[in-house]
């Protein structure tokens, strides 16, 4: 029997356990990227929990202007805005509470270890299955918005990926052995983003660092990160109450990174 992967907003909410997320739903079948149309969308008023949903992105794009490729109807493209009343520097933090609450639904749904790189990739036996981009925008001091842009590899079966990031990439089916309904994927995603970000409102980053640094697949790894143009060498040795990923660098040091780029050393 044919999965049904539908993504259509009546279909979407029939299925719905959350009280915001997903309420209001823009479904647009071809869109350069989820996370523009939301951000111009938060832009204009569009209310918190604003779901922006595609089958298909032609300019797809992750961290530091990296493409995000995907085909059509098979995986999910989506973006949340958010309208939280936190400091704006609290972005970082929202990114990781996400990925640690996806992380724990995949793993759930596919029964299989799921872990987090950090800041924004969801990771499986060492393959990306899910990447997240968050932006926003200010008003002082204080967030006016965020749109979270979500992106989960679910129906690409392995020989399927391209060929430049088949070892590097996976998918639910290709982890599963079997298809997926989107909807399903996403009710489930949803859920878990809405109680996450709830206790994250509530309680703080502070209290959820644990939980994403025991899914932190680079901790006690050695990486070599990017700042300012120059690269740098240390070892990962914890994750900061505020998001901030803790290194020890080789000449003893310890710095904190919050935007630079990290690559496990091979």
């Amino acid at each position: 029997m044919p999965v049904d992967n539908s993504v259509l907003p009546g279909d979407i909410k029939a299925l719905l356990s959350t009280r915001v997320f997903g309420q209001r739903i823009y479904y647009i079948p071809e869109v350069d990227s989820t996370n523009r149309a939301a951000v111009e969308l938060a832009r204009s008023g569009e209310a918190h929990g604003t779901l922006v949903i595609t089958d298909f992105q032609t300019k797809g794009r992750g961290r530091f202007n990296r493409s995000w490729l995907s085909d059509r109807g098979r995986n999910l493209m989506f973006s949340l805005i958010l309208r939280p009343d936190i400091p704006f520097g609290a972005v970082l933090p929202v990114t990781l509470a996400f990925a640690v609450s996806i992380g724990q639904t995949l793993e759930n749904l596919l029964d299989t270890n799921v872990g987090v790189k950090w800041p924004n990739d969801v990771m499986v036996d060492g393959r990306k299955i899910c990447g997240i981009l968050s932006e926003g925008a200010s008003e002082g001091d204080r967030t006016r918005f965020i749109v979270v842009g979500i992106g989960i590899n679910v129906n690409v079966e392995r020989h399927e990926f391209p060929e430049e990031i088949r070892r590097i990439a996976c998918s639910c089916s290709s982890v599963a052995g079997r298809r997926f309904d989107r909807k399903d994927v996403l009710v489930r995603v949803l859920a878990s983003l809405e109680s996450a970000y709830d206790e994250f409102v509530r309680d703080g980053f502070e209290a959820m660092a644990a939980r994403f640094k025991a899914k932190l697949t680079i901790l006690d790894r050695p990486v070599t990160y990017t700042s300012r143009g120059t690269g740098s060498r240390g070892t990962v040795v914890d994750v900061g109450s505020d998001g901030g990923l803790i290194v020890e660098t080789d000449e003893g040091k310890r710095v904190v990174l919050y935007d630079e780029d990290v690559s496990v050393n091979s």
